[in-house]
């Protein structure tokens, strides 16, 4: 009996000092940006072959094509240490707009190419041209349908920032808001066609 305690305590007191260098190297190697940012698109419990995160690991755009859904996340660290992140169906997305500098340079939106494939006319609207040099804003908006967060806004530029346009760090963050914008604007466009094919079935 004494033997068996000798070996009870022996593996409790092994387990106990586990945990402890288990702990001690979460907090001296923190999770990193980028890992918290999968980890929150991973916390839903399904696969998302396609993720997309920016150069400065403030957000991240997961998709999976075959259940048509899509992971929207946000990091703040200034002002929460933990990644925001929702899940919705395709047909939740309802538009996107990229912005600079209080200019829309882009928009895309589920109702006008509704309304643009029945007239038979161009997808997109014209671009807005901007010659502004120096940026301080660079804004993609997601339109939901939802009455709780109906829009979700990712800023890829450091607030109260001046940037110029040949700086390195507004190349990279113009190319990540283009990229969201093109992943955003093909979700919108897949399902805005496939409520098309819906409509043309009950009309039949």
């Amino acid at each position: 009996m004494l033997i068996f305690l000798v070996y009870l305590f022996a593996a409790v007191g092994i387990t106990m000092l586990m945990f402890a260098i288990v702990i001690k190297l979460k907090l001296a190697f923190p999770l990193k940006d980028r890992t918290k940012l999968i980890a929150a698109a991973a916390s839903f419990n399904m696969k998302f072959p396609h993720q997309f995160i920016n150069h400065n690991h403030t957000c991240i755009i997961a998709y999976n094509e075959h259940t048509n859904t899509i992971v929207i996340g946000t990091y703040n660290p200034r002002l929460d240490p933990k990644v925001t992140a929702s899940i919705y169906p395709y047909s939740d997305i309802s538009g996107c707009e990229l912005i600079e500098n209080a200019l829309t340079i882009k928009k895309v939106s589920k109702t006008c190419l509704i309304e643009q494939r029945k007239n038979v006319t161009n997808i997109e609207p014209a671009k807005v041209t901007y010659h502004k040099e120096e940026i301080t804003e660079l804004i993609l908006k997601i339109y939901i349908k939802s009455l709780v967060t109906p829009v979700i806004q990712i800023s890829f530029l450091p607030k109260n920032q001046l940037i110029k346009k040949t700086d390195t760090s507004y190349i990279n963050a113009l190319a990540d808001a283009h990229q969201c914008y093109q992943i955003l604007k093909r979700i919108v466009m897949m399902d805005s066609h496939s409520e098309i094919q819906q409509r043309k079935t009950l009309n039949a």
